[in-house]
């Protein structure tokens, strides 16, 4: 808006300048009489065409019907259908008109000298058009005869519209043979055409130079060997002679003819055969030379038939013997890819051919070799398994046992000590569990085998436990259960022995007594060997310690014999010799010996001496027991088994100083245990 305000003030100044120049400015309008612009009537619009960049330029001279008449500055405005301003400018106008192409504009001129209010302006219609064709950029090129000539290899050329965008770009080949002479063999010439949005059509001539192959170049099929199913000689599945990697029949533009032919011998009966395909190669558009190559297609059978073998199978054995009947089964299908009848031959691990019947197989683990052969002496095989199963258990031979019980209290009876010449028609060692009738027995000291299920389970095992309580009872009943097959230590669980499981009909029975006897004397543990003294009572030993008496089974009896050595001092050894008898007889014997000594010696000390004795009476008896207590013997204060001796001796002294007679006594105290004399 200010620019347009500018334009105004310059158009009003520049008119005053006139004016002044001249003198009025009636004198510019009086020379500009009238305006009148081309394509005043909407229908008939001036035709505007657009530049190679799509740009539309107006100006005076073109708009003006007459532009010498009045050759002044003129302001011309440009507006689109919708009255909106386009461009404005002083003469001459210049604006993109890639949206305006096929539309009517209107546009407005002014004379920009003339004063406010006395301008002459006149107005009129354009069609903007677009006549200017596409413009293609057209190179061509140069191209081996077995190239692809389509577009999508060869490419397209470049074009470009100074408006709109391509509507359509079609294009033809005119193909034209090349001279002999020249290493050209076909020129194709492509004609391109493109129209635009506005109809306006451009073409350009794109050319293809095919060049012409050299019969050195081809490359002729590898040799083939085919499998004989289905086996198809084609020369397309088998290979064609090719040019730069292209099969000569798919080759255009090369003038090459290819012919072959085939030469068969047969290998093997009609299944294998070999094709000699002679292929001949010719130049047949200029020099007629030509290539001949032999390509070997071998159609072979190297499958070995497929055989449906028959499963593993197992045979029981011969009565009474170790060996067993074998008739092997035939394949149930045997089928090969190109061989119709194929056929099948049977070997053996134990040297037998065929299908049988096969006498003599010892029992065990055996083989037999399927295998399955074609007439092109392909081979297939199968091995299956074959069984000869011992069908007969053992001979369960059993004895009757007396078993004793052990010092614990139990008996323990071994399966393998009932056994009393068990046998079997194959197996020269078998294999001994056993298990008591009576179930549960000794407070099931035999254990239960199965905590985990309900109640209590005794399976078979290696041995059967027995207890005291069962002595004076009738023969215990155990069933003895024979082998030809190793069970395993321990317990044997049922299921294993019944269908399906690895034990099932592979043992036998019988039945056995077991009687239980008590041979285990009671155990004794004498008391230790004591010495006591001879004050010591010995009425009663047994306050000196008695044997501890233990019985596998039974209560005990305990009896003793003592036998007193001791001297006259008390002193010696008392020998008690102890007797432990069960309820069953068994007896043990056990010593304890009871030394016994002096306990203490007379000493000095013990013996207290009588006192010295006067008496006024003549005549007096002094015999000690006539004396006064403490005047007539001597005292020994001396509580010992021991024997002590007192003995005395007097000397008499008729005179003597102030006494009739005195007597000198000497007491003597022997103790003849400790020898010991006082």
């Amino acid at each position: 808006m200010r620019h347009f305000f500018s334009d105004n003030l310059n158009m009003v100044l520049r008119s005053l300048l006139i004016g002044l120049l001249l003198g009025t400015t009636q004198v510019l309008q009086a020379q500009c009489p009238s305006l009148e612009c081309k394509g005043s009537d909407i229908s008939a619009p001036l035709t505007v065409a657009v530049d190679g960049e799509c740009r539309a330029i107006l100006n005076v001279d073109v708009l003006i019907v007459d532009p010498s008449t009045c050759p002044v500055d003129r302001t011309l405005i440009v507006r689109d259908p919708s009255n909106n301003i386009i461009v404005q400018g002083i003469n001459e106008v210049v604006f993109d008109a890639t949206a305006y192409i096929d539309q009517t504009l209107s546009y407005t001129m002014t004379d920009a000298t003339a004063l406010p209010g006395s301008a002459l302006t006149c107005s009129g219609f354009v069609a903007i058009e677009d006549n200017l064709p596409p413009v293609f950029d057209c190179l061509g090129t140069r191209i081996f005869c077995t190239s692809d000539t389509s577009v999508a290899s060869i490419g397209q050329p470049a074009v470009m519209d100074n408006c709109s965008n391509i509507m359509s770009l079609t294009y033809y080949d005119i193909i034209e043979e090349g001279d002999c002479d020249f290493p050209v063999a076909y020129i194709i010439s492509r004609i391109w055409t493109a129209q635009d949005e506005s109809g306006n059509v451009g073409t350009c001539i794109q050319s293809i130079l095919v060049e012409r192959p050299d019969l050195e170049e081809l490359v002729f099929p590898v040799d083939v060997n085919l499998d004989c199913v289905d086996a198809d000689a084609d020369p397309r599945l088998t290979g064609l002679p090719t040019l730069q990697g292209i099969p000569i029949p798919d080759v255009n533009f090369c003038g090459i003819e290819v012919t072959y032919q085939d030469d068969t011998t047969f290998l093997c009966t009609t299944i294998g055969y070999q094709i000699e395909r002679i292929w001949n190669i010719s130049d047949i558009q200029c020099t007629s030379n030509s290539r001949i190559v032999s390509q070997f297609i071998v159609i072979s059978d190297d499958t070995p038939p497929v055989m449906e073998c028959p499963g593993d199978v197992v045979f029981g054995s011969s009565v009474g013997t170790c060996t067993g009947v074998v008739t092997l089964p035939a394949p149930a299908q045997i089928f090969d890819n190109c061989d119709a009848n194929p056929t099948y031959i049977v070997t053996t691990s134990w040297g037998g051919t065929g299908l049988g019947p096969h006498i003599g197989v010892e029992v065990g683990q055996h083989t037999a070799t399927y295998v399955a052969l074609d007439e092109c002496g392909n081979t297939s095989e199968c091995v299956i398994n074959v069984t000869v199963e011992d069908t007969e258990t053992p001979a369960a031979v059993c004895e009757d046992l007396t078993a004793a019980v052990n010092s614990a209290g139990y008996a323990f009876v071994f399966a393998s000590t009932i056994d009393e010449g068990s046998f079997d028609n194959c197996q020269d060692r078998l294999y001994y569990k056993v298990k008591r009738v009576e179930l549960a027995a000794c407070d099931g000291i035999n254990g239960d085998d199965a905590p985990g299920i309900d109640g209590y389970q005794e399976w078979f095992d290696d041995m059967a436990i027995f207890c005291c309580d069962e002595i004076d009872l009738t023969p215990r009943m155990v069933t003895l259960r024979v082998y030809d097959v190793d069970p395993g230590s321990g317990p044997v669980d049922p299921v294993r022995e019944q269908p399906g499981g690895d034990l099932f009909g592979r043992y036998s029975d019988c039945m056995s007594t077991v009687t239980l006897q008590d041979k285990i004397p009671p155990v004794m543990k004498c008391a230790p060997s004591i010495t006591i003294t001879c004050k010591d009572d010995l009425t009663d030993l047994d306050v000196y310690g008695v044997p501890q008496v233990a019985d596998n089974c039974s209560s005990v009896t305990l009896s003793s014999i003592d036998i007193f050595d001791l001297d006259e001092c008390g002193t010696g050894r008392i020998t008690r010799t102890f007797t432990a008898t069960d309820e069953k007889g068994n007896s043990s014997k056990c010593i304890q010996t009871i030394n016994v000594i002096l306990d203490d010696k007379l000493e000095a000390a013990d013996i207290a001496w009588p006192q010295n004795y006067t008496t006024n009476v003549c005549g007096a008896t002094v015999a000690p027991e006539d004396l006064p207590t403490g005047f007539d013997v001597p005292v020994i204060n001396f509580e010992s088994c021991g024997m002590v001796a007192v003995n005395y001796s007097d000397k008499l002294f008729n005179s003597s100083a102030g006494a009739c007679y005195k007597v000198m006594r000497t007491w003597s105290v022997m103790d003849w245990c400790a020898f010991n004399e006082y």
